[in-house]
């Protein structure tokens, strides 16, 4: 089928806070994407509108939420 969409598989999304190590540690990663919890971004979280991505939550990005609420 030559116009056939195809569809882009997305990895683990890794939210922070403090980028002690996350950043470094999963820059190079294939599938990995380390993400600030200050760049939180809808699309980010539920890519194409389906939800069900494997997000990795730091204890401080938990904290960062709560002081934003």
């Amino acid at each position: 089928m030559p116009y056939r969409r195809r569809i882009a598989r997305r990895g683990t999304l890794i939210v922070y806070y403090k980028d002690e190590y996350w950043r470094r540690t999963f820059r190079n990663m294939p599938g990995i994407e380390p993400t600030s919890v200050d760049k939180r971004y809808l699309l980010k979280l539920a890519p194409g509108g389906h939800v069900g991505r494997f997000v990795i939550w730091d204890e401080s990005a938990f904290a960062r939420l709560n002081e934003a609420i």
